[in-house]
């Protein structure tokens, strides 16, 4: 909740988020922002500025509470 006040991306971190597509009954994706830890570290250490973009939230509910 925080990070997504602050105006930052939320990636995935056991599974899919709003800001990658939902839920994963409606087949959104995991996603990180590196591919693995040596490119986390390299890029990081750079500034960390080419992040895997994030489709966004879909078209699909993001929650499972009802409207």
């Amino acid at each position: 909740m925080l990070l997504r006040m602050l105006g930052r991306d939320i990636y995935s971190t056991y599974g899919p988020t709003a800001d990658t597509g939902g839920l994963q009954p409606n087949n959104a994706l995991t996603i990180y922002p590196y591919p693995d830890v040596d490119t986390l570290i390299k890029e990081e250490a750079a500034g960390g500025s080419s992040k895997t973009p994030l489709p966004g939230p879909g078209d699909k509910p993001c929650t499972e509470r009802p409207e």
